[in-house]
């Protein structure tokens, strides 16, 4: 269930995300790794903006190479 505090934290991350700053340069920090067939090579991962409503406290939605993905952590809960 996504509370209204969460909806508010995915707000201002997605005001963030489109400034180019902040939680979406981390995000861009982390490496994916994706093979052509051939050649593998890291790539970095991308804040998904279009799902960034769907946010949790424990992932986010991002663009892989593959597609769309999820970036985990883990939860204190």
């Amino acid at each position: 269930m996504i509370t209204e505090e969460t909806r508010a934290r995915a707000s201002i991350t997605a005001d963030r995300a489109a400034s180019g700053t902040g939680f979406a340069a981390l995000v861009g920090a982390v490496r994916y790794w994706a093979c052509d067939g051939t050649t593998e090579k890291p790539h970095r991962l991308q804040l998904d903006e279009s799902r960034i409503r769907e946010a949790d406290e424990a992932w986010v939605p991002v663009i892989t190479p593959d597609g769309p993905g999820v970036l985990v952590w883990l939860n204190s809960d």
